[in-house]
């Protein structure tokens, strides 16, 4: 953990999870690749809307998991590209299916839900954010910045 910069905030409802993430999106710039973890159900596609909604301009509930197509793209200022990785099988399909060259696009944001099916495509500059359940309703977010 040396050398990476670790921030954790605890959210009580769903909305103070997505103004948390408005905060946060307001740090980020083009290049940047965001990681999300966490089980099913703990906010991961909450936090996201409010983290693309913010940069993007568009309303939240514009912005959804693409769980079945693997990416979505929103046009802003810059591109955002949400991958949402439940069902790949590895690295290689990803690779197959030619995605890797959004990770390389430093003219965009990439956010991925379940980075662990890629862990070796990841680059050291990745931004890694973990959601956890505490209690119900609440949230742990932990921000994990090189």
């Amino acid at each position: 953990m040396e050398g990476k910069q670790k921030l954790i905030k605890i959210s009580k409802t769903p909305n103070e999870t997505k103004k948390i993430a408005k905060e946060f999106a307001r740090t980020l710039q083009p290049g940047n690749i965001l990681c999300f973890s966490g089980e099913l159900g703990a906010g991961k596609t909450t936090f996201l809307k409010g983290l693309i909604s913010e940069i993007a301009g568009i309303s939240e509930e514009e912005v959804c998991s693409p769980t079945f197509v693997y990416l979505h793209h929103y046009a802003h200022a810059f591109d955002i590209y949400h991958f949402d990785l439940y069902r790949l099988r590895s690295s290689t399909q990803f690779l197959q299916m030619g995605f890797c060259e959004y990770l390389h696009n430093n003219k965009a944001l990439c956010c991925i839900e379940w980075p662990e099916k890629i862990p070796d495509l990841l680059p050291p500059t990745a931004i890694f954010i973990t959601l956890r359940y505490l209690e119900e309703g609440m949230r742990e977010i932990e921000v994990r910045q090189p």
